[in-house]
């Protein structure tokens, strides 16, 4: 290998270079052909780049969009399970109470449009005997014969009017049972869709 040798370019020699002759005209439509590139050029990636832009803008506002919900639906969660004990303590104190207070101002809402009718037939009014006394009191003296009986067949909260052939049954221990069943119904479901996602 010491015997084999290198041989470099001689770079001492100057070799003319020829130029290529161009015109004016030609040089000018070189020019323009040259801008004319560069500005499809420039136009292609400037539209490239704002779709660019577009998609990372809708993908941004999707992503945002859906955060939100996320965080809406969590923070429904939390406001439900938060109040879902005074629901319940809503539904087993001040509910019945305020059912068994409002019996008497139904049975007497109840008899108002008939007691033209009833001025000569007595209406019978058959109550609990937990509420005789409170409807009694808002009974007081009535316009018309009223005869208020105690019957152990009706449930606290129910009552039960005939004027005649007619009869009407109030119920508002069944309504108190049945807003009951809706809550728990529906907490019921709450409770469902957390485990579930």
């Amino acid at each position: 290998m010491i015997g084999a040798r290198l041989k470099l370019r001689d770079f001492e020699v100057e070799e003319p270079i020829e130029a290529p002759f161009h015109s004016d005209e030609e040089l000018t439509q070189a020019r323009q052909k040259g801008y004319d590139e560069g500005y499809q050029a420039g136009l292609e990636d400037a539209a490239r780049s704002h779709a660019e832009g577009q998609a990372d803008l809708r993908e941004g506002i999707a992503r945002s969009l859906e955060d939100m919900a996320f965080t809406y639906h969590e923070a429904r969660q939390a406001m439900l399970k938060a109040l879902e004990p005074l629901l319940f303590e809503i539904l087993e104190k001040v509910l019945p109470e305020a059912a068994r207070a409002a019996l008497p101002a139904v049975i007497a809402e109840t008899l108002m449009p008939h007691a033209v009718e009833a001025t000569e037939i007595p209406a019978l009014i058959h109550v609990h005997p937990e509420d005789e006394a409170a409807v009694q009191s808002a009974l007081g003296v009535p316009a018309f014969p009223v005869r208020l009986l105690a019957s152990e067949t009706l449930n606290p909260g129910q009552a039960l009017i005939r004027l005649g052939t007619a009869e009407h049954l109030i119920d508002l221990s069944g309504a108190v049972t049945a807003i009951r069943a809706a809550v728990t119904g529906f907490h019921h479901l709450q409770q469902e869709a957390r485990h579930h996602g």
